[in-house]
């Protein structure tokens, strides 16, 4: 068969048909790549989503427990009234939420990581300085052969590092809800409603 014997009305669907194929080929290829780039940002506010949820109730465990022993650290270094008994009873909560934190049942809470960049240089310099405060604290040892004024150095020091440790974790207190702030903040402008 030869082209010049090719009706007219022929090779005019066959242009047209071709044209059609090409632009809706086209127009599929825009269509698909705005729907996954859509479907990408619907997984990653998700994502975002649930490592927030994760990440702010991991934080929500640390303020209750890093609350618990500043209040446990006041009683102490103030010498309140049955600052005693208010240890002996923290003690338990203390030791459930030490193994609540411990044995987290999802470690998803890290990915908050990927989301946002927190700075953890403070944090790390508090815990350095809480375990050279309790150091201090362990190594003394009272003596009853002590005399008043070795008594009373030594006093000073427990007290010292009680209130570094109590202050220290009124600190990590406010780095904490300032992180969940900032989750919050941003889950409140999600372009999803």
């Amino acid at each position: 068969m030869d082209l010049q014997n090719i009706d007219e009305k022929w090779l005019i669907a066959l242009v047209f048909g071709v044209i059609g194929f090409l632009g809706r080929t086209f127009i599929d290829f825009i269509l698909n790549k705005r729907k996954k780039r859509i479907d990408l940002q619907e997984l990653y506010w998700k994502e975002k989503i649930e490592a927030a949820k994760k990440a702010t109730e991991y934080y929500l465990y640390q303020l209750g427990f890093f609350s618990l022993i500043a209040d446990k650290y006041e009683a102490i270094e103030k010498g309140l009234i049955g600052a005693k008994e208010f240890v002996e009873h923290s003690e338990d909560t203390i030791l459930k939420f030490q193994k609540r934190l411990l044995e987290f049942p999802h470690f998803e809470h890290f990915h908050i990581n990927l989301f946002y960049e927190f700075n953890d240089s403070k944090t790390e310099e508090i815990i350095k300085s809480n375990n050279a405060s309790a150091q201090k604290i362990f190594s003394i040892t009272f003596n009853p052969k002590d005399d008043d004024d070795e008594f009373n150095r030594k006093f000073k020091v427990y007290k010292d590092n009680y209130g570094v440790l109590n202050d220290n974790h009124r600190e990590l207190i406010c780095i904490y809800k300032g992180c969940i702030k900032i989750i919050r903040d941003d889950i409140k402008t999600l372009p999803y409603k």
